[in-house]
């Protein structure tokens, strides 16, 4: 008669752990099925908060590129900018700013907005306008390099031409763009209003250095000459 095998021991006693286990994750789900619910819905109305977050950040910046682009045509509808119609564009370009703070189109509207006082002589809003918007310091450099440009204007308005000064040479500094031929024009001409000429003389020769090919080169030369310098010789 075959000997019959002796099972350890151990072996015995695995089923019982196994169900033993498996009995203290299901009494633990049991009693902790409440958390995980409450843990489940929050996951789900987060992802549902998102969802509905991106569709309105959406949906608002497509309301506020639209009604910029409305307002841009009414303001390029008006006949002057003392019309009762440029002057409604200007009241929506300050809307889209108080209704759409943080939207990509309200750069654009405080740029056009600036636009629009220096257009009708409000100087005051237009240097408040573009100020601020230098303040929020924009990510686009042509903005801010626009923003400096029109701001110096502003300052130039009020026959402020230090300060305009300050800002055609702050659009200087930033480096080479398409406004920079103007920059340097600009500062000339506040150095002219100022009463310094050599300043002025100075800065023709250098933009005669860099942009000897510009179609304001002739008038450029021409100005070196009424101040009495030479166009070979102004920037030496």
């Amino acid at each position: 008669m075959a000997k019959r095998r002796r099972i350890p021991q151990k072996k015995l006693k695995e089923p019982d752990e196994f169900i033993s286990t498996t009995a203290r994750i299901i009494s633990w789900t049991v009693e902790n099925l409440k958390l995980i619910l409450i843990g489940f819905i929050i996951g789900v109305l987060v992802v549902v908060s998102l969802v509905f977050w991106r569709i309105r950040t959406r949906n608002r910046e497509v309301e506020a590129l639209n009604s910029f682009y409305r307002a841009l045509e009414m303001l390029t509808s008006a006949e002057d900018p003392s019309s009762k119609g440029y002057q409604e564009a200007i009241d929506e370009f300050e809307r889209i700013q108080r209704e759409y703070p943080r939207t990509g189109a309200v750069q654009l509207a405080q740029l056009q907005l600036g636009q629009g006082f220096l257009n009708s002589k409000q100087y005051d809003k237009a240097m408040e306008t573009y100020r601020k918007f230098l303040d929020s310091d924009p990510r686009e450099e042509l903005y801010r390099l626009l923003a400096l440009q029109n701001l110096g204007y502003a300052y130039e308005g009020q026959g402020n031409y230090q300060r305009a000064l300050d800002s055609y040479q702050s659009l200087v500094s930033e480096g080479e763009s398409f406004l920079q031929p103007w920059g340097y024009l600009n500062v000339g001409r506040c150095y002219e209003k100022l009463g310094k000429g050599k300043e002025a003389l100075k800065v023709y020769g250098i933009f005669l250095e860099k942009f000897p090919d510009s179609t304001m080169a002739a008038l450029v030369k021409n100005k070196i000459g009424m101040l009495g310098g030479s166009s070979d010789t102004s920037s030496r």
